[in-house]
């Protein structure tokens, strides 16, 4: 996803597209009638646990993915998922609007960049922690109830980064030494290993959650 210097305008105005009913039966070749795990978590009562932040420019296969495998696997908590796409010229947004009715979809009349898309997704999100995701990931069952689980039980903790992983199941670095003069002279800012096991440290922005409370970082 390339940033773009694109200011938005009143003629760049997103056209954003409100979830449909959860009773709405998606047009994947599912059984009608056939009950996703989405729409289940939705028949538990209370309030949104995590709003899901995803940022999208022309990768309409692998969102379809990401989106699968948030919406129909249990996740343990009652999930949101809004995406902001860029103006994709791949179809990304009418397979959004079509496969996903429940996900909240905002569509850029252009390329607003990586930054300013999430930021539009975080500004309507109704969950007690918003969770940036890279649409080529995938979700596995039961991931968002056990960030939830942690992030609830250590209320100091103002982000947290689940482990990643790559196609074959590698462990991927997903954290970070903050930069620091030393450490640019002694080219250890961007190493990863047990030195980083001390503060402070950043994480990367494949995966990222934080609560609602502190909103998003206007880019």
């Amino acid at each position: 996803m390339s940033e773009s210097n694109r200011q938005l305008n009143a003629t760049e105005a997103p056209d954003v597209l409100p979830p449909s009913s959860p009773r709405q039966t998606r047009r994947r070749g599912r059984r009608v009638g056939q009950q996703t795990a989405w729409q289940q978590s939705f028949l538990d009562d209370g309030p949104i646990d995590v709003s899901v932040c995803i940022a999208n420019w022309n990768c309409r296969d692998m969102l379809r993915a990401c989106l699968e495998s948030l919406h129909d696997q249990p996740q343990g908590v009652r999930v949101e998922t809004i995406v902001a796409d860029n103006a994709s010229s791949d179809g990304a947004a009418d397979m959004i609007a079509r496969e996903f009715p429940e996900v909240v979809l905002v569509r850029n009349r252009a390329n607003l960049g990586f930054s300013r898309a999430n930021n539009q997704a975080a500004e309507r999100a109704r969950g007690r922690y918003l969770f940036f995701l890279n649409n080529d990931t995938l979700v596995p069952a039961g991931t968002l109830g056990r960030l939830v689980d942690y992030a609830d039980a250590h209320p100091g903790v103002g982000i947290v980064g689940p482990r990643l992983r790559d196609g074959s199941g590698k462990t991927q670095v997903s954290y970070r030494q903050l930069p620091s003069m030393a450490r640019c002279c002694t080219a250890r800012a961007f190493s990863a290993g047990p030195a980083c096991s001390g503060l402070p440290i950043a994480v990367t922005g494949a995966a990222i959650s934080i609560p609602a409370r502190h909103g998003p970082s206007k880019c």
